[in-house]
């Protein structure tokens, strides 16, 4: 039997396991401050109690490996560099699918900002590029009328297939495997083309807008986060202007 020392007071139901009679609740907000179980028996804590530590525990590992992450990009000497090296360890294989998994719920804030900034129609046909595991698309623009997502990772990719089964049997969905820099897409396509991580091209970044550009359907916007406004300029969009976004800012330009 385990060593028990002084048990904390405990808030929410306490249950109980006791050998003969299994799995026992005790009353709520219970005092066990100096108890100490009979022998035989085991006291756990409640069970949002223990999702709390667990994603206490989750946020501390998620701070740590951004730190790591962080680092070594700056010692690599940029994110491009950086990606070349992080991508096969991080975003393919079982650890991509880990992380595929994981990431998305990190960025709601930032899904959720773009939303407001987007203002998605039933009647738009929407572009994200750098989709991630497909997680803005199916929250904030489930109601457009078609949804496209683009990624370099093919774990990333292969969950957000995942997460919109039934609207890709419906060929109203598509994910690919690509790079932003030769979109796979016909000019003309979308209404709507967004991008969290145009950053993240760095060298990439203007032949990325300038195929966002292409795949636009004339009278069609990019908004895309943090400051893009000459390499918006240089691919040819018209009416362009910043919003505040969060910390940063949204560009948003339109195809004449």
């Amino acid at each position: 039997m385990s060593h028990w020392g002084r048990m904390p007071r405990v808030d929410g139901a306490l249950v109980l396991w006791l050998p003969a009679a299994g799995r026992l609740t005790v009353s709520d907000n219970a005092d066990l401050t100096a108890a100490r179980p009979a022998p035989g028996i085991r006291v756990e804590a409640s069970r949002e109690a223990t999702t709390m530590r667990t994603l206490l525990r989750l946020s501390i590992v998620l701070a740590v490996v951004g730190a790591v992450v962080g680092l070594a990009i700056r010692a690599a000497g940029g994110w491009t560099k950086a990606q070349e090296r992080i991508q096969p360890v991080l975003f393919d294989g079982s650890v991509g699918r880990l992380v595929a998994r994981t990431y998305a719920p990190l960025n709601r804030w930032i899904y959720a900002a773009l939303a407001r900034t987007l203002t998605i129609r039933s009647d738009d046909d929407v572009l994200d590029v750098g989709c991630g595991s497909g997680v803005f698309l199916r929250d904030w623009a489930g109601h457009a009328r078609r949804i496209a997502g683009l990624d370099q990772s093919e774990a990333m990719i292969g969950e957000a297939r995942r997460q919109h089964r039934a609207r890709i049997l419906a060929e109203t969905a598509e994910f690919v495997v690509g790079d932003a820099a030769s979109l796979p897409w016909d000019s003309d396509q979308f209404t709507i083309v967004t991008s969290n991580c145009v950053g993240c091209f760095e060298a990439k970044a203007l032949p990325a807008i300038q195929e966002m550009y292409r795949v636009l359907k004339p009278g069609g916007r990019a908004v895309l986060t943090e400051d893009h406004r000459s390499e918006m300029e240089a691919a040819g969009f018209t009416g362009i202007t910043t919003e505040p976004f969060l910390e940063r800012v949204a560009t948003i330009g339109y195809k004449a």
